[in-house]
């Protein structure tokens, strides 16, 4: 189920029985949570305890990103990106792991599937899913389906997102009563950086 997320801290307040998640990113999120909480946001990247992952296409925007200057500042600051690139280095394996998964690419599809299930054409050619967006929904559907056989056991996965293109297809592949909807999909949580 989708959260608002206003808040840092709330993501300290996350672990569910003990359990750790698995942070998600997408990069409106870290461009969010930048704007938002730079201190926050490098303490959190930089906790040893965290389990982020961001697809190649998330750093990449970010990269991108990273010089651009918005009235005097930079969206993304040098050391929030060198804290990202040094958890995305940690976490390599696991991103790995999850992204060999011989169900990857189903999740992938079911993710673009999902998110042009109520869309117009002229919606879907005006603003389609991103490929980093159908990469950062299948890693997290991978993760809660198959934690086991990625040795992730009890894991679940937290997606930071500011993008309906994550949130609607995450929260409708959620649902019991979608046509597409896995056991394990229930336990994705969202929490979203804009209202």
């Amino acid at each position: 189920m989708a959260t608002p997320y206003r808040f840092l801290g709330r993501i300290d307040a996350l672990p569910y029985n003990g359990v750790e998640p698995v942070f998600v990113l997408d990069t409106g999120a870290i461009i969010d949570l930048e704007e938002k909480d730079k201190i926050g946001l490098r303490a959190f990247l930089a906790r040893s305890s965290t389990v982020a992952i961001a697809v190649p296409e998330v750093l990449a925007e970010i990269r991108r990103n990273h010089n651009t200057v918005i009235g005097q500042r930079r969206i993304i600051e040098t050391s929030t990106l060198e804290h990202l690139e040094l958890l995305v280095e940690r976490t390599r394996s696991i991103a790995t792991a999850i992204a060999e998964h011989e169900q990857y690419d189903t999740h992938r599809y079911l993710a673009m599937e999902t998110a042009n299930e109520d869309c117009c054409e002229k919606k879907r050619r005006r603003d389609p899913i991103s490929r980093a967006d159908t990469h950062t929904i299948a890693v997290a559907l991978t993760l809660a389906a198959h934690a086991d056989e990625l040795n992730l056991p009890g894991r679940y996965p937290v997606v930071l997102t500011s993008d309906e293109h994550l949130y609607r297809p995450i929260t409708r592949l959620s649902n019991p009563l979608h046509d597409n909807h896995h056991d394990g999909y229930r336990c994705v949580i969202v929490l979203r950086t804009r209202p």
